[in-house]
């Protein structure tokens, strides 16, 4: 969360506030994706109706410092970290007996 609210705080965007119900829908996911050894993205679609507008930013990888900066690099996971339209977030993080970390990040407005 400090990580996402400080990419946030650098372009001048609200920080995020925490969400339950995206916290559970993300750690859902991440186990997932780790229990089928699979990368890929979730139906956040399901997510609307409660929610406006939805995103979803996944990721795997050895240490969270990597998976961040990967994410911000990435131009369309640069644009939902900083988007100010989405006003929570839920993270979701499994990491595995090897200790490799899936995490996936849904935002919510």
């Amino acid at each position: 969360m400090s990580l996402i609210n400080q990419v946030r705080a650098d372009v001048g965007v609200p920080a995020l506030s925490v969400s339950g119900s995206l916290n559970s829908y993300a750690r859902d996911w991440s186990f997932y994706m780790s229990d089928t050894n699979t990368f890929e993205h979730s139906d956040i679609g399901s997510l609307l109706g409660p929610w406006s507008t939805v995103g979803e930013n996944i990721a795997y990888g050895w240490s969270v410092t990597s998976m961040h900066n990967a994410l911000v690099a990435s131009p369309g996971h640069y644009a939902n970290l900083t988007s100010p339209n989405f006003t929570h977030v839920g993270v979701g993080v499994w990491v595995e007996e090897g200790g490799k970390i899936w995490t996936t990040h849904v935002f919510g407005g």
